[in-house]
């Protein structure tokens, strides 16, 4: 036994022992209850993460059934769009619509020889010598393209057109479809056609052409 005297009180410290086996166990439940502390620290993170994920899935299918909405809605809209032209109103207006652009189709292909009939019809759109336009090959899709110009130019009153690609077509066309240009610009048909295309030289053209060549950036008439 020891005893030890301060200035206001005495302590005994009796059994060593004891107080060694007593801090054990303190030292015992402190590292239990890091243990866990630690646990629920690890707990609390894992169901955090958790939470965040969901939340991550919640807007995720919160943005899937927004869009979802939204195509359901674009999808009636398309289908009431498609009964109304699908009706017999729309159907006259387009036959009344379509005859005029049709005439202005078929004058070019008949006054241009050698060309194909180009038309167009609501069920199969356009058609070259009675085929669909996508099965044409790039020439005759071009006389189609060239038709349709046209027949926008006149229909809005524009008076004007652009062409492209003009060499696409072989030497024995080309100079029915230039006799063509010659032919409208000297009825007034439209004020202006630009005809751009790549070729080996120059060659003549009549006087209701303007004839630009450009070679090596240069300008030359």
């Amino acid at each position: 036994m020891a005893e030890y005297k301060g200035k206001d009180k005495k302590v005994t410290l009796t059994n060593t022992d004891e107080l060694t086996d007593e801090i054990k166990a303190l030292e015992a439940c402190i590292n239990s209850l890091i243990e866990q502390a630690q646990s629920l620290k690890t707990s609390i993170s894992k169901m955090k993460d958790r939470i965040q994920r969901i939340k991550l899935l919640q807007n995720d299918i919160n943005r899937k059934n927004k869009r979802a909405k939204e195509q359901h809605e674009l999808i009636v809209k398309w289908e009431s769009l498609a009964k109304f032209l699908a009706s017999d109103k729309v159907k006259n207006l387009l036959t009344e619509s379509i005859n005029p652009f049709n005439e202005y189709l078929h004058d070019v292909s008949t006054c241009i020889k050698g060309w194909a009939l180009v038309d167009f019809d609501c069920n199969n759109g356009l058609s070259y010598d009675g085929r669909s336009y996508h099965l044409l090959s790039e020439s005759e899709k071009w006389r189609v393209d060239t038709a349709v110009s046209y027949a926008i130019a006149k229909l809005t009153d524009n008076n004007i057109f652009v062409l492209d690609r003009f060499d696409v077509l072989d030497l024995p066309s080309r100079l029915p479809f230039m006799e063509w240009l010659h032919g409208i610009a000297e009825l007034g048909s439209v004020d202006s056609v630009i005809v751009a295309g790549t070729f080996k030289e120059k060659f003549d053209v009549p006087n209701t052409f303007n004839f630009i060549w450009l070679e090596n950036q240069n300008e030359g008439k």
